[in-house]
Order: structure tokens, then sequence, then C-alpha cells
């Protein structure tokens, strides 16, 4: 999907793209990306810093902090750095209402016009924006773990992450069986005898 995006949203939406890219390679909340300035880049130590602002106040002291970021999205928005006419990321008409307790966006349109094209392109769910950054969370998670998925994703607890960025059906197996001798005294059992039989009898315990 990002290379879709990259080829359908570039030049004809790229604010749009911005967007994209905040939430899909970043993993930024939709507050996060709709009032990010330019200075939270901090190019030098390849990172997108959450910090309180103006206009921005996070729910919580742990939502701050440092979000690593690839040296590739970090060039692509060095580009639109230099073209931006603003302090913010995402350029828009709205402006910044700070004090305000309902949900105000000043990208509210760049917002609806990126849901539209992520629902045409199969993101199906409510909050197709919030998708993004989890697959954002679920990607650092299987390459990195849960704990650098939990800082990636600022959550203040890591049951958090525990419970929305893992996959519970995946096995966890260390992989060591293999130096395990066998043993002449264990039977294996076949395939249709690994379960209990139709009788109710255990094959590996003789039924009784």
């Amino acid at each position: 999907m990002i290379i879709k995006a990259q080829d359908e949203l570039t030049h004809q939406d790229p604010e749009a793209f911005k967007a994209f890219l905040l939430a899909v390679l970043a993993g930024l909340r939709r507050k996060e990306i709709d009032l990010l300035e330019w200075d939270s880049f901090l190019w030098e130590s390849g990172v997108i810093r959450v910090q309180a602002t103006r206009y921005f106040n996070a729910k919580t002291e742990d939502s701050l902090g440092d979000v690593a970021v690839d040296t590739q999205l970090l060039e692509r928005f060095r580009g639109y750095r230099a073209r931006a006419t603003g302090s913010f990321v995402i350029e828009s008409d709205g402006q910044p209402r700070s004090g305000t307790n309902y949900h105000y966006y000043r990208c509210q349109e760049v917002f609806e016009r990126l849901s539209a094209w992520l629902r045409q392109n199969g993101v199906n769910t409510n909050r197709p924006l919030h998708t993004l950054r989890k697959e954002f969370g679920s990607q650092v998670c299987a390459i990195h773990g849960i704990h650098a998925a939990s800082r990636q994703l600022r959550h203040t607890v890591i049951a958090t992450t525990d419970l929305f960025y893992t996959d519970g059906r995946k096995r966890a197996l260390t992989g060591l069986g293999h130096l395990l001798k066998s043993d002449d005294r264990v039977v294996l059992l076949s395939q249709d005898q690994s379960g209990p039989s139709r009788t109710g009898d255990s094959p590996a315990l003789g039924g009784g």
C-alpha cells in the first residue's frame, strides 16, 4: 500500500501523503499529525519528537517522546521542509485552536480525503488513520519485540501494546528442541493418534 500511496498521492494530494507517511511509518496519532511542527524533526538524531507546544498537549506525559524513523522518511520530509510555507508540517487553510475541549482538527479536510482513499484501497475500518498506526506498531513489534513497539507507540503501559498490537495466536517457540537427543523408549504417535479417540480414551495413556 505504501508504494500505491506514493504513486497516487505524491502529486495528486501531497498533504494527504504526508499524513499517510506520518501514520504508517512513524505511528503518529491524528492529533499529533494535525499539530506537528517542523521543529519536531530532529534531523541529525533521526527522530520525530512529539512534544508539548503552544497548540498541542498530550493526554499523558508518556505520550510525549521521540519516535525513531527511517532515514528515507527523513529525506522525504527534508524535501517537504524546503518548500514549506508555514511552521506546521501538514499545510491547511484551517487554523489551530488552543484550549478546545472537543475534537477539532485544522487538517480535517486532509484527513477526510486520506480516509476516503484508504477505504477505496481496502482499509474498511471506522478509523482508517488509526489502522495505519496499528500497522506501524505491529511491524515494530514483529521485528523488534513488544518493548520496542511500546516505546515507539508511547504507550503508558505495555499491556496496551500487548492487547492491540501483538498476535496472540502466534506460538512463541524457542527453536531449541532440535538439541534434544531422541529417546528409544519413547513411542512416537502417528498423526491420527495425536488426539483423543472417538470413544474418549487417550491413546497415549492406553485408555486408562
